[in-house]
Parts: C-alpha cells; sequence; structure tokens
C-alpha cells in the first residue's frame, strides 16, 4: 500500500452499501464491528491530512523564503486542509459514538443479566427446559420490577408523618 496516498477516496465507498442493499442492514452490525469497519478508513484520513499539511507547509516555507508569492495556491491548499482536517474529526466523532453505544449496549446486557438472571427463550425452537423463561414469562418479570420501583418512587415521595 505504498501508494494510499495517491488513492482517491472513492475506496470509502465499501463500508456504505447503495440504495438497494445486497449485505445486511447498518443497524444489524454491532457498534464495535462499526468502529473496526472505520479503522482503515481512519487511517487513510490521517494519512492525506499529514501530506497535505505538509504540502502546506513546504509552500508557506517556499513563501517565507521568498522563492514563491503567495496567491490563489495557498488559498486552496488551506481549503483542502480544513477539508481534510473536518474529514478525519467526522471520523473520529463516529468512532466515538460506536464506542459509547457499544459501552451502553454492554451495560444494558449487564443490567439485564443482574436484574432477569433467567434467559429468555428467543425462538420458537428451543426447549423449555427450566432454565429459561418465555416472553409472556419476561414481560411479567418486567411488569412485576416496574411495579416494585413505582411503588419506591411513590413510597419515597410521601412525605413523613410523625
Amino acid at each position: 500500500m505504498a501508494t494510499s496516498g495517491s488513492v482517491p477516496q472513492p475506496q470509502q465507498g465499501p463500508p456504505q452499501q447503495p440504495q438497494g442493499q445486497v449485505g445486511p442492514p447498518q443497524g444489524d452490525i454491532d457498534p464495535v464491528s462499526k468502529f473496526r469497519m472505520m479503522l482503515p478508513r481512519l487511517r487513510e484520513s490521517l494519512i492525506t491530512l499529514i501530506k497535505v499539511s505538509a504540502q502546506a507547509f513546504r509552500q508557506n516555507a517556499n513563501v517565507d523564503i521568498g522563492s514563491k508569492v503567495s496567491g490563489e495556491n495557498s488559498m486552496m491548499m488551506q481549503a483542502r486542509f480544513e477539508r481534510n482536517l473536518e474529514e478525519l474529526f467526522a471520523l473520529c466523532d463516529q468512532m466515538e459514538v460506536n464506542l459509547r453505544l457499544a459501552l451502553e449496549t454492554g451495560s444494558q446486557v449487564l443490567d439485564g443479566a443482574r436484574f432477569t438472571p433467567i434467559p429468555m427463550i428467543t425462538n420458537k425452537t428451543d426447549s423449555h427446559d427450566g432454565q429459561s423463561q418465555s416472553y409472556l414469562q419476561y414481560q411479567a418479570t418486567v411488569r412485576a420490577q416496574i411495579a416494585t420501583a413505582k411503588e419506591i418512587h411513590d413510597i419515597l415521595k410521601r412525605p413523613e408523618k410523625s
């Protein structure tokens, strides 16, 4: 990949699927996988940003020593640098969102395991072995938990009568 800097950005297309999605929809991919898919794009964006900034630095150095005159080319270089910097920041923001989502999902899984220790049967082919519960049983458990939480909330809201 010695020529990764000279390759334009169309390589970024495959992770984003066109209108007639052939593969799995983006919603079905977990946040950690999305993060991993963005890593090559981040690397490519960083390499491009470094190359553009090196070119701008060289051009500014030539202007400083007087061998070139500052002009329209320097404004184009500045705009190109800013565009590449924005692209890098946008990728970093997307990656941060995916990592936060993964963290929140993990937290919800842990809470679910803690407050509903009996696993729920997810498909009809699973057998009832006594160690799992149906969706209706799961709903009843959740309703009971909500009722208990509401009852505790109401008790705490009542003014103390002494």
